[in-house]
């Protein structure tokens, strides 16, 4: 039957649920460590040392964004151009990685003790943090090789290895500190980016190419930069409603939305998995103006995410009852509306694929900035009014204003010779979204 149904499937497709496969395959298992860390993690840790791992995990965050430079997405555009140095591309780019790095990291470390007192974050914390950012870019780099390069098994099983030792190093240096075992996470991340540093770098040992290029560096910085701005701006939507709510009504209804906004993410996992599988192809397709075969992919893409959210909103009641207590049965309600929302966070990045192969990325932070703004400026109208249930539907307001800015600069502003199917790839959207509210009320 399986072998029937492949018969069926167009390369294109088959190549697209290949490594869609993949990826989905290597953050259902990251997630899923993650889980089965949560129970251990809060035995051997206080709530304090848990909520001080937590503000350096958002630090390590913030400063990976920056120190970065949007090469992820500089890489992944330039493999498509038709120079043939992209192995000197790639070695410019590290040399570059490295030099702003350091300077970032001369200048954060000349004024630590200030920024350490104003994260209220103990200090050793706040320099391991840098290192650890500084590693990562590298290897965050090369990763985007391997996903333009189709080497979806290959990154799975980097990822699973990385999750599993990580995780039992972890542990193990945590459970063995007679104090301050909050350390014990920052000394496996420590570790374990400094490992796939240089790991990273035997992966390209035989395309990189070090005949620096100043050309490769401007192609990067405007292409790059405006990426991070970018970037931030999605890290301030995914995590603000939270501090929000927090401030404005309370711990224990941060925890709900929190718990919401969890479950909702096991939809955005498997989005974001099938995107990882779509961008290559897309870009592919666009550079041989393969147009139909975007239509066919990016059709069936969206039939296959309408249903899955179907699915998993008529399951919620019984994944949250194996996620959590009763006592967080009331935040159920809202996990429907998180999905929608995550639904218009799908066909937004379908349609900003033109805008990353465009290298229009000025205009993408510039949107990204704007639906920020208005996701705090919702948040902090409605949340004092209607609490924190309110947040779910700004949410889903922000990524709505996501989709229709990126549509409308595509059609607009970039206007590319033929744009993917709007009705194919927004009718079943629609549709399952209407199904979960009518399920939703009944």
């Amino acid at each position: 039957m399986l072998n029937l149904l492949k018969g069926k499937l167009d390369s294109g497709t088959r190549e697209f649920f290949r490594h869609g496969k993949n990826y989905l395959t290597a953050s259902v298992f990251i997630r899923g460590l993650s889980v089965i860390s949560i129970p251990v993690m809060t035995r051997l840790l206080t709530p304090s040392e848990f909520g001080l791992i937590a503000v350096f995990l958002s630090i390590v965050t913030t400063l990976s964004i920056i120190y970065g430079l949007g090469t992820q997405t500089t890489v992944g555009r330039y493999f498509f151009e038709t120079n043939d140095d992209f192995g000197d591309f790639l070695g410019s780019n590290f040399l570059y990685l490295w030099g702003v790095g350091f300077i970032l990291s001369l200048t954060t470390y000349a004024y630590k003790i200030e920024i350490s007192e104003l994260l209220d974050l103990p200090l050793p914390m706040l320099v391991f943090a840098i290192v650890i950012a500084f590693t990562s870019a590298t290897y965050a780099t090369v990763e985007a090789y391997l996903q333009v390069t189709k080497q979806s098994f290959l990154f799975t099983r980097i990822s699973m290895f990385r999750g599993i030792f990580s995780l039992v190093i972890t542990i193990t240096i945590t459970y063995y500190l007679n104090e301050h075992r909050y350390l014990g996470t920052v000394y496996s991340m420590l570790l374990f980016s400094c490992i796939f540093f240089f790991y990273s770098l035997y992966l390209v040992r035989n395309i990189v190419g070090f005949d620096f290029s100043w050309n490769h560096i401007k192609y990067s910085f405007l292409l790059g930069g405006p990426i991070i701005l970018h970037l931030l701006s999605s890290h301030i939507i995914n995590t603000f409603d939270q501090l929000m709510i927090n401030k404005m009504v309370g711990a224990k209804e941060t925890g709900f939305y929190s718990f919401a906004y969890k479950v909702g993410m096991i939809f955005q996992m498997i989005v974001i998995s099938l995107t990882q599988s779509w961008n290559p192809i897309f870009f592919e397709s666009l550079k041989h103006k393969n147009y139909d075969n975007i239509d066919v992919i990016s059709i069936r893409f969206s039939f296959i995410i309408s249903a899955l959210a179907l699915i998993i909103v008529m399951f919620t009641p019984q994944i949250s009852q194996i996620l959590a207590p009763e006592a967080y049965s009331e935040a159920i309600s809202i996990i429907p509306v998180i999905i929608i929302g995550f639904m218009f966070q799908f066909l937004y990045v379908l349609y900003i694929g033109y805008a990353f192969y465009a290298k229009k990325t000025a205009t993408i932070a510039l949107i990204t900035l704007l639906c920020g703004v208005f996701n705090i400026l919702m948040n902090y109208i409605f949340i004092p009014i209607y609490g924190y249930t309110i947040a779910s539907w700004t949410t889903l307001a922000t990524f709505l204003l996501f989709f229709i800015a990126h549509y409308i600069n595509v059609r607009l502003f970039i206007k590319p010779e033929r744009v993917m199917a709007f009705k194919g790839v927004v009718l079943p959207v629609l549709i399952s979204m209407l199904l979960i509210l009518a399920y939703s009320v009944v």
